[in-house]
């Protein structure tokens, strides 16, 4: 909460972090671990293909959290959303095209505020290679990594074909953390 004065009157704000997640599949996955949003934060996924968001999870979500949670079907690099609307911008997962997207993710972040990418170590390197350039020609500075087990729940095999392991398979998963200005 925040209080600020008009005149002689007091006011209380509260401060809403707005959290963007860009193509969370059929289940977020901002906090990998458990979903879980702290007081006066607010949660909005977005993806191209709205029936992602046709699943139980998503429905559970809803439940749980009101509007507090919301999903809103759009194209990453051309975001349906004002300029500056977002504290913290996750893509933990799913990655386009470097030159594309981050232009898009400048113009909704706001100033200070961290984008943080998700990937499966093996991809660290690449993505740093391609990324790196077009995030600093914009203002974003690497400000941590952090490296976790993300439990997969699903995959493509050597064959091209979908497959779903039977027990729990967890892989080393890299989290990238830039942050704006």
């Amino acid at each position: 909460m925040c209080l600020f004065k008009v005149g002689k009157k007091w006011y209380n704000a509260v401060m809403v972090h707005r959290i963007l997640e860009i193509g969370p599949d059929d289940r977020p996955r901002h906090d990998i671990g458990g979903f879980k949003l702290d007081e006066g934060q607010e949660y909005v996924a977005m993806d191209i293909r709205p029936e992602r968001f046709d699943t139980a999870e998503w429905a559970k979500l809803r439940m749980e959290y009101g509007d507090k949670v919301k999903t809103v079907m759009g194209d990453r690099a051309n975001m349906p959303f004002e300029s500056s609307a977002f504290d913290e911008v996750l893509m933990l997962g799913s990655h386009g095209y470097a030159k594309n997207e981050v232009k898009e993710i400048e113009r909704v972040l706001k100033n200070g505020g961290t984008v943080k990418f998700g990937m499966l170590a093996f991809g660290v390197q690449r993505f740093l290679a391609e990324w790196t350039p077009y995030l600093t020609h914009h203002g974003f500075n690497l400000e941590g990594k952090k490296e976790i087990q993300y439990q997969v729940h699903e995959g493509i095999g050597d064959d091209g074909k979908l497959y779903i392991p039977k027990e729990p398979l967890f892989e080393p998963y890299t989290i990238l953390v830039f942050r704006k200005g």
